[in-house]
């Protein structure tokens, strides 16, 4: 009696057992039936995508032709406004300016020197080198030469008498190469006529051809 007892007892144990391998995933081998058996190929999930020939189709926009800034090849760009500095301005006409504001600075002759034409007002030019200048002659014969600084700006403030119209003007480079100007200047107010584009102030007279370059 006792025997049979435990003969139960480890059954129950035993099927205990096996249940609790089952619940924590126990995998039984797989029977001969199982091996013949094909896998069945789900496929790719599809979607409620259209039909190529479906999908809307943006209309043919022509894009917008928006030209580029003019450029500062320099990377350096005056913003201080009027602060009365040589480097002050470079680009604009500082002689009228200064003449209109009644300050100190050149009220007789002044420009700036750019290497790359179309630099927009303000945009520093050539960074002067103390052997770089402008060379100019006056309707008496004196000849004189403006150095350029670090803005590209070159300028004769010098109270003695200029008397116009300009000849001779040449930006001599460090290499002694000279931009010569082909005609008399009749004024000096430099920038005023060697705009972005190139303009005039001289009744009648021919535009210039753009900024004052260093080398032509």
């Amino acid at each position: 009696m006792k025997r049979t007892i435990e003969l139960v007892g480890w059954a129950m144990l035993l099927g205990i057992g096996g249940c609790a391998t089952d619940i924590v995933g126990y995998r039984a081998p797989l029977h001969a039936d199982d091996a013949a058996v094909a896998p069945v190929d789900v496929g790719t999930p599809t979607t409620d995508t259209p039909p190529a020939s479906d999908v809307p189709v943006a209309a043919d926009v022509p894009p917008v032709d928006v030209p580029p800034p003019p450029p500062c090849v320099s990377g350096v760009r005056w913003t201080m406004e009027n602060e009365g500095d040589p480097a002050m301005n470079p680009g604009q006409a500082c002689v009228a300016c200064h003449v209109r504001m009644r300050s100190d600075g050149p009220r007789l002759i002044g420009g700036t020197v750019y290497d790359q034409p179309m630099q927009i007002d303000d945009c520093n030019g050539v960074r002067g080198t103390g052997t770089a200048y402008v060379e100019a002659t006056d309707a008496t014969g004196r000849t004189f030469r403006m150095g350029i600084n670090a803005a590209g700006n070159f300028f004769y403030d010098q109270r003695a008498a200029v008397v116009m119209p300009l000849h001779g003007i040449a930006v001599v480079a460090p290499s002694g190469q000279r931009n010569a100007m082909d005609s008399a200047a009749p004024h000096g107010d430099c920038n005023a006529c060697h705009t972005l584009a190139g303009t005039t102030t001289v009744a009648g007279g021919d535009p210039a051809p753009g900024r004052i370059l260093l080398i032509p």
